[in-house]
């Protein structure tokens, strides 16, 4: 598994993991290596480091977002992973309870690698 932002992310698709937990942070990463060898992986802990990290990043394939969706849909994470074509995942109570929509899908707890899979793949 790359986990990188340098440059290189430029010319490639990329993923992001945005979750505070580490232990769930680095299983849904190294499920995305596993199943997309080479993948550029990027781990945040906060928004702030994601919008960073995204800086180099022209493409994003999927981001894994554990936060609550009026507040994502809200922030400037929200619109730098849109400006990327990324397709985003959310994680967490509120997101359960709120559900999927148009803007995002939801993996709900606990999960599989083959839940995570499937959201890789846009099943």
């Amino acid at each position: 598994m790359s986990i990188s932002t340098t440059n290189q992310l430029s010319r490639s698709s990329a993923y992001l993991v945005v979750i505070r937990e580490v232990i769930v942070a680095n299983d849904i990463a190294q499920t995305i290596a596993h199943h997309e060898p080479g993948a550029h992986v990027i781990i945040a802990a906060t928004h702030a480091q994601a919008v960073t990290a995204l800086g180099p990043v022209a493409t994003l394939a999927i981001a894994f977002i554990s936060e609550r969706p009026a507040q994502f849909a809200q922030s400037g994470l929200c619109t730098a992973i849109a400006a990327r074509g990324g397709r985003v995942v959310l994680l967490g109570e509120d997101a359960e309870a709120t559900g999927p929509n148009a803007d995002w899908s939801v993996l709900y707890q606990p999960f599989t690698t083959d839940a995570v899979i499937a959201k890789l793949t846009g099943r």
